[in-house]
């Protein structure tokens, strides 16, 4: 995107700005027809423009049906219009600006849909193994904000706007799948649930919007128009396992903690990996006490009236990415799990909801869903409903009295986090880790190189290292970067070229090796979160596999060791200044290397 915009809102009028093109766009507000004037009794009414205040944090997570209305009739109705134009302005303001959006946004798609496609390919089952080839073409359809929930201040940063709510993207697209001798294509993908736009950073100058993020809380409900093979039947299997891969594909995409992201025209961004992948805003601790009146799928002979039917009941609950489940309780249709130690999870925003399921836990055969939440909860709506039984939708078919309630007990506590320094024990930690340069590697071998992430039993692994644009880095535009190409061909220095636009030498020699195709940057600019438990602070690996055939994860270093102790390595990485990266050095068959790092150490506030 070359082309900066603005926003502005004065009063009643409406202006988006289209710098360097010749677009402009100016609306009113909707009349409304006058309230007569109020009761004595009546509390004083804010001003339209004040109504919708940044939310609360008791209300954050709360959907809109839990909010309750005002008791003044003429409060509520006019809170409901300026919530209406609200609505309506962000709609109108990312349609006009979509034009200058989707071409930086089509790339990302491209991009990321194919890296995700190509992913979760491999899990289809192997009779529809094979080849799997993309050709993905998004069209220009900008998604619209159906009802704002709220907005605010970005809760992972002080510089952005967060405005958040129901989100739809209705876009046609061009998709064609080729999953062994399989030809599907598809022609519209329609995504429809809660989802944020953030605004960030913001800047003291023009264009002031620096860039922006987009991610649904929640994966959306998702409509894949599928066109040949796929539309012959509609409930095939082919159509249900097509569906089911572009929804995995999308949940990878921009389904938190994963966001779509992308700066504005030149705008620098000191800190490419904490702009991309922010870190948690909290962590939620969740106990599951016990759960009542369970079906039961299994036949016990050694119940008291034989033959009767019980379970072997257990939970799973997920959140975001993250799923961790109870132990098992057997021959029961009340179990109980108060001994059961608390789960953390961390939480990118308090409108994630945690989702539970009990199974029956089977030895042969395939473990049996027995019953879920009726209704899952947001984080900020299950802070509120502490120790209650909270209703279960029954999934299994059994002979058993179905007239009571199925019902299951939880408690939870949220914290948000705040940097810490001290590494000791005591209580649950995120570690995040910031990625940043692979040097030492050829192309061949550092494009698709991959870090992992270890301690204990859990592990995070990174996206695939790509090719820098060092235009991306410096906040150059293409054109900037053939002018710098051309002076240096013309015989100016990189030391006067870094000194006149203020990056450093090596930063000019990129821009002349990117302009030849020999680029020699690549990097990740990926930031990796773990949940670290009390007893999991005192190490953990950090390891890297190059691109290409039978290349292993190699150990990164700081000294000798293939392990790295949590508390020498974050002394390390403070020592150095403010900005400047860790080099961790890796051996390889070809020669060594090292990948720069920054680390970050936040706790439970």
């Amino acid at each position: 995107m070359d082309d900066p915009f603005c926003a502005i809102k004065l009063g009643r009028c409406s202006m988006l700005c289209l710098c360097d093109a010749s677009a402009a766009w100016t609306g009113y507000e909707q009349e409304y027809e006058p309230i007569p004037s109020r009761d004595a009794e009546e509390e004083e009414l804010p001003h339209a423009e004040r109504v919708f205040e940044p939310a609360s944090p008791s209300t954050l997570g709360s959907s809109p049906r839990s909010v309750p209305k005002p008791a003044n009739r003429r409060s509520f109705f006019r809170r409901q219009n300026a919530h209406l134009e609200v609505s309506s302005f962000m709609t109108t303001f990312i349609q006009l600006a979509w034009p200058k959006l989707s071409g930086a946004v089509k790339k990302i798609m491209d991009d990321q849909i194919l890296e995700a496609l190509h992913a979760v390919s491999k899990k289809l089952p192997e009779s529809m193994q094979g080849t799997v080839h993309h050709t993905v073409q998004f069209g220009h359809s900008a998604p619209s904000i159906e009802e704002v929930y709220s907005y605010r201040e970005d809760p992972s940063s002080s510089d952005g706007i967060e405005v958040c709510g129901h989100m739809r993207w209705d876009t046609e697209v061009d998709m064609k799948l080729k999953v062994g001798p399989l030809q599907v294509g598809i022609d519209q993908i329609q995504l429809d649930g809660i989802g944020c736009i953030v605004f960030r950073p913001l800047l003291a100058q023009s264009p002031v919007l620096g860039g922006f993020h987009l991610f649904y809380c929640e994966m959306p409900k998702l409509h894949v128009g599928l066109t040949g093979f796929g539309g012959i039947t509609q409930w095939s299997t082919v159509d249900a396992r097509i569906t089911k891969l572009v929804e995995d594909a999308f949940r990878t995409l921009m389904v938190l903690p994963q966001r779509i992201t992308q700066r504005f025209a030149t705008t620098q961004v000191d800190d490419m990996p904490t702009f991309r992948n922010p870190a948690p805003v909290g962590v939620l601790q969740v106990q599951v006490l016990a759960a009542r009146n369970l079906v039961g799928v299994d036949i016990n002979l050694a119940a008291p009236i034989s033959g009767s039917r019980t379970s072997d009941p257990y939970c799973v609950l997920r959140l975001g990415d993250s799923t961790m489940q109870t132990g098992t309780r057997n021959c029961t249709l009340h179990p109980d799990w108060s001994d059961d130690k608390a789960m953390s999870f961390l939480v990118y925003h308090t409108r994630q909801k945690l989702h539970l399921e009990v199974y029956d836990a089977n030895t042969v055969a395939n473990d049996v869903l027995l019953a879920r939440f009726d209704s899952d909860y947001a984080v900020a709506e299950l802070q509120q409903r502490q120790s209650e039984w909270l209703p279960l939708e029954v999934c299994a078919r059994s002979k058993n009295d179905g007239s009571l309630e199925c019902a299951v007990q939880v408690t939870s506590a949220y914290s948000e986090v705040a940097p810490v320094e001290d590494v000791s024990a005591g209580s649950v930690k995120i570690l995040s880790v910031k990625l940043y340069r692979l040097e030492g590697v050829p192309l061949e071998h550092a494009q698709g190189a991959q870090v992992r992430l270890r301690t204990g039993k859990r592990d995070v692994l990174s996206k695939p290292c790509k090719i820098v644009d060092p235009g991306s880095i410096c906040g150059f535009g293409k054109k900037v970067q053939q002018q710098i190409d051309g002076l240096l061909r013309h015989g100016i220095s990189p030391e006067i070229l870094a000194e006149t636009f203020g990056v450093s030498a090596d930063a000019v020699g990129e821009v002349a090796r990117a302009q030849r195709k020999e680029q020699s940057w690549f990097s990740w600019d990926q930031a990796l979160h773990l949940l670290l438990q009390p007893d999991e602070t005192s190490a953990l690996q950090l390891e890297v596999r190059l691109a290409g055939p039978k290349q292993t994860f190699r150990p990164l270093r700081v000294s000798d060791n293939s392990g790295l102790e949590l508390s020498m390595l974050l002394w390390r990485c403070r020592r150095l200044d403010s900005g400047e990266p860790c080099q961790l050095a890796f051996e390889w068959p070809g020669g060594s290397g090292s990948v720069g790092i920054s680390l970050e150490l936040l706790a439970p506030a």
